[in-house]
């Protein structure tokens, strides 16, 4: 449970930091503060000195709170060539001085100088108001000292004489700033707005009627006659720098302070804005010349109400509540229409903020007053907190006049301000709130908290385990699949769902496994600087050989699956077979089928533990991985798709091999080994397939139809005809890359006039041979129908049209690196800085997809011309603010060719001719790897994992052919790292 108020000594001792105040009513705090005085409660002296401080109030307070009146006489008809900032420092260096003279008025009100503090506050202020021609000078300057000086006695008088009931006491008194408002407001309106007046005969009269309050408050309060002077000793003495110090260390004091002045940054937006937005909105003058009027109006019961539930629920949890409901009025005005229509939300607007912020506005004062221990403390504690307050007030209408700018864009000072105003009671929520609103908040931000404050430092080492498990889920960093169970149980499983963090030391915590993968996040990201990401270490897998064809990374047992190219090589390098499964760590082959049973050239898939490849003509092999066989059992299979001898004869060769290898375990390691699972025959020779999670997609380019497989049955779950765009897009010839959604039962087919996107969809047929339309027209509810599945052309993607505007970059010029140079690692990593914009104009090359893949969500598409990277955000709804163009070129301005590409939702990988490029999908990072030798071989596979890259690559030079070996580019570790 969290410290109490009377807490002094351990607060002074250092062993509170810092806690929340979570009081349920005023009594437990006048339980826990335990007063040397006794308060009346009550009586004539007192409740004159509500009334009183009432007239007081209604100048005080209440001139600010019109303030939106003058505002918009201002900007509209006298202060013409003022900007909007300018006028709003006019308010803010008056409320700004109202509150910033407070400790040094508290300090003289606890010394007994009650009536010299107000003589003094109403020459200033009467002389000030009646000079009002003087703008700034006279209403920011002059009345703010004035003020200043009638405000803090006025309120904190009323604590001489209640305890218990001060909340209600001083919620009475602070219904005179609404009263003020309203009055005030409308003497504005209608004086300042009189021809026959003028401004400066109108602003005289708002003086006199002011000036002739705040006399006739003064003339009613009297101190209490046994209170003359603070006493010479207490829980802080001496002098009131020392009693100051005393509650600087006080941390709860602070944070309500701190509290107070975010909160008052934002919470007189309505106040100071709301009527000029209403007239530029051209509401009518009927609406918008009284909005100030029903702010303050409904104040007055939003200033009672909340403090007597206070006397229920606390003081500081109802401000906690009014602060959050604030902010949701605030952002509400960003829902407000134009002209007459929108004059009952105005309203709307206006009364639920004027109920809001006037119980804000009252619970202030007594909030800080609830922290003095007796009434000597009560001017002092106030004057302190007043300080926040004031600064808040002096620094909030400029920042929200400069970022509303003289175009007005109401939208970023609504944002701005409704953030802020949740932000301003973050410290005081319970913790368990707290962790409800940081979930998800990013490594980097709660790094920044902790340095913020020791009480926010605390609460994050006291629930690191929670902020960061939530900030790893964000981030992606783990599955959420591995934290099933106990998630502290859990933490080494979910660390090792990336090869990352398969170490041989163990994560600690989460906020170390966060730490690791944001030193990864960096050094993808090009951010190779101590404390940050490093460079990436350049690996060559030499036990697949010098002839990879196509490959496949199983990061969470760190494997390579790969297939070859010519016969001829295995021979001289004395390869087991040409589908190789290798160990990435170690570089040795731990399984291979026999180069009997796989082609050359074969393509491989991998996912989920299936291992995929094409036998030739219409079949394709699927192999599972035999530690999943240990742990799941095996799935019943269709009949149709059951593995043949010939599958089973392979897996016992292969297991012969592996078997020998470790002749000197007693137990057999099964790593990185297969089983056979199914043989799918496809109806039609296929051309093209894909992989993604257990579903493979099969293209015939000859039948124009795709297949779609689930591997773990052998069952065919969908078949897509590829020629139902006929009539709504060009005849493509040639398919050249094919990629499947299964999630939305779409089929995405890279052709040379780009991404044509398919579907499956359910409609509704009628049952007989009739099309169900009636002789007149209409559909005939008589006839049977019923719903059948088919194929129906979904787009197609980039087209000029939905182009137009997109965004073009190319890459910076770079250097090849020196041939002289070492050519291990034969790389060198170049992190671009910032890339070049050039002008969009679209290419009829832009539409020659060679491959195109979607995010794993979905949403995002990325394609690959001959000559560019093509990038769109929600593909589905093309925009050209969405679609991003990398034009490459290499140094000599000749065209770079595009070979493969890979893209895992997160990261893009493109091989090309001059280098491989890795950026993200806003091109914001991007990371060129330029070989030091020229390209000896053309591409023939990417992929990219969590963290590291992979490609084919030449090692060596053939006469007939350049040899591609496989190389890997691991960001998770520096290069001069063991591998």
């Amino acid at each position: 449970m969290p410290e109490q108020f009377s807490q002094d000594e351990q607060f002074e001792k250092g062993e509170i930091k810092g806690s929340v105040h979570t009081k349920t009513s005023d009594e437990e705090i006048g339980a826990s503060i335990k007063p040397a005085d006794d308060y009346p409660e009550g009586g004539l002296s007192a409740w004159m000195t509500v009334a009183g401080s009432w007239l007081v109030l209604v100048v005080a307070i209440g001139l600010g709170n019109s303030f939106g009146a003058f505002q918009d006489y201002y900007a509209r008809k006298y202060l013409l060539n003022s900007t909007i900032s300018d006028l709003g420092w006019i308010e803010s260096v008056q409320s700004g001085l109202l509150y910033a003279v407070g400790p040094f008025v508290g300090v003289l009100f606890d010394r007994g100088y009650f009536f010299s503090i107000l003589i003094f506050g109403v020459t200033v202020y009467s002389f000030s108001m009646f000079m009002l021609s003087l703008i700034f000078l006279a209403f920011g300057l002059g009345s703010g000292i004035g003020i200043g000086c009638l405000l803090l006695p006025s309120i904190s008088l009323i604590g001489q004489y209640f305890s218990r009931r001060r909340p209600l006491a001083s919620g009475i008194a602070f219904t005179g700033a609404s009263f003020g408002g309203i009055v005030i407001a409308q003497l504005v309106n209608h004086l300042l707005d009189d021809h026959s007046l003028g401004y400066a005969n109108g602003s005289r009269v708002v003086a006199a009627v002011t000036t002739a309050c705040v006399l006739g408050g003064m003339a009613l309060m009297r101190p209490r006659g046994d209170i003359k002077r603070a006493p010479s000793q207490g829980n802080h003495q001496g002098s009131a720098i020392c009693r100051v110090w005393g509650y600087a260390k006080e941390g709860e004091f602070v944070w309500i302070c701190v509290g107070l002045f975010i909160m008052n940054l934002a919470i007189f937006y309505p106040l100071f804005y709301l009527q000029l937005y209403a007239s530029l909105r051209d509401v009518p003058a009927s609406v918008t010349l009284n909005v100030v009027t029903i702010m303050n109006a409904t104040a007055i019961p939003g200033r009672l109400v909340p403090n007597v539930l206070s006397q229920r629920f606390g003081i500081l949890n109802t401000l906690i509540f009014n602060a959050l409901a604030c902010c949701a009025i605030i952002i509400g005005i960003l829902g407000i229409g134009y002209g007459s229509d929108a004059g009952p939300s105005i309203i709307a607007v206006a009364t639920l903020y004027g109920f809001i912020s006037g119980g804000m506005l009252a619970q202030m004062t007594p909030v800080l007053a609830s922290t003095a221990r007796n009434v000597h403390e009560i001017g002092t504690r106030t004057g302190l907190g007043f300080v926040g307050i004031g600064i808040g007030n002096l620094l909030g209408p400029p920042i929200m006049g400069w970022i509303l700018t003289n175009e007005y864009m109401w939208w970023r000072v609504t944002i701005f301000s409704g953030i802020i105003a949740v932000m301003a009671m973050l410290n005081t929520l319970p913790h368990e709130l707290l962790l409800t609103i940081f979930t998800g908040v990013s490594v980097h931000d709660l790094r920044t908290l902790r340095l913020t404050s020791t009480f926010w430092n605390s609460f994050v080492h006291q629930y690191s385990n929670a902020l960061f498990r939530n900030a790893a889920i964000a981030h992606d960093y783990i599955s959420t699949s591995a934290l099933d169970g106990d998630p502290n149980a859990r933490l080494q499983e979910a660390a090792k769902w990336h090869a990352i963090m398969d170490l041989s030391e163990l994560v600690t915590g989460w906020e170390e496994l966060c730490k690791r993968f944001a030193s990864l996040d960096h050094s993808w990201n090009g951010m190779w600087r101590p404390g940050l990401g490093h460079l990436p270490r350049q690996l060559t897998l030499r036990s697949t050989g010098n002839r990879v064809h196509r490959f496949k990374i199983v990061s969470d047992e760190q494997l390579a699956i790969v297939t070859m190219k010519r016969p001829d090589v295995l021979f001289a390098w004395n390869l087991p077979g040409t589908l190789i499964v290798a160990d990435l760590h170690t570089d040795e082959v731990l399984w291979a089928l026999p180069s009997t049973h796989v082609r050359m050239y074969a393509h491989v898939e991998y996912s989920c533990g299936y291992l995929v490849f094409d036998r030739g003509g219409d079949a394709l092999e699927v192999w599972r991985r035999a530690t999943d066989v240990e742990r799941k059992p095996l799935n019943p299979i269709a009949v149709l798709s059951q593995p043949d001898s010939f599958m089973f004869r392979a897996a016992a060769e292969a297991s012969i091999r592996a078997e020998a290898r470790t002749e000197h375990s007693l137990v057999p390691d099964l790593r990185g080994r297969f089983v056979p699972h199914a043989l799918l025959r496809t109806p039609v020779a296929g051309y093209a397939y894909h992989l993604v999670g257990t579903h493979l997609v099969v293209a015939s380019q000859a039948a124009l139809c795709a297949f779609i497989y689930d591997v773990e049955t052998g069952e065919l779950l969908d078949d897509v005809a590829l020629d139902c765009h006929r009539g709504y897009a060009p005849d493509w010839d040639e398919l050249r890359y094919i990629e499947v959604d299964p999630a939305r039962r779409r089929v995405f087919v890279s052709t040379e006039h780009g991404v044509y996107v398919y579907a499956n969809e359910d409609v509704e047929v009628a049952d007989d041979e009739s099309d169900g339309v009636s002789d007149d027209g209409d559909r005939d509810l008589s006839r049977p129908t019923s719903w059948v599945q088919q194929s129906v052309f979904v787009t197609r993607l980039p087209t000029a049209e939905a182009c137009v505007g997109a965004s073009a970059y190319s890459l910076p010029w770079f250097p090849r690196p020196s041939d002289t140079w070492e050519l291990d690692p034969p790389f060198k990593p170049i992190a671009v800085p910032r890339l070049l914009t050039i002008d969009f104009s679209w290419s009829a090359s832009d539409s020659e997809i060679n491959a195109a893949h979607v995010s794993p969500d979905g949403r995002d598409m990325v394609m690959l011309s001959d000559h560019s990277i093509i990038i769109m955000c929600d593909f589905e709804h093309p925009r050209p603010e969405n679609t991003r163009f990398l034009r490459l070129h290499r140094v000599d301005l000749h065209l770079v060719d595009n070979e493969y590409l890979a893209f895992d939702g997160r990261r893009i990988v493109v091989g090309t001719s001059d280098g491989i490029l890795i950026m993200d999908v806003r091109l914001e990072n991007v990371v060129w790897l330029r070989p030091h030798a020229p390209q000896q071989h053309r591409f023939s596979c990417v992929q990219v994992t969590r963290e590291a890259a992979w490609a084919t690559w030449g090692e060596g030079m053939l006469q007939d052919a350049a040899p591609a070996s496989l190389m890997g580019f691991d960001f998770s570790r520096p290069p001069d790292e063991s591998g």
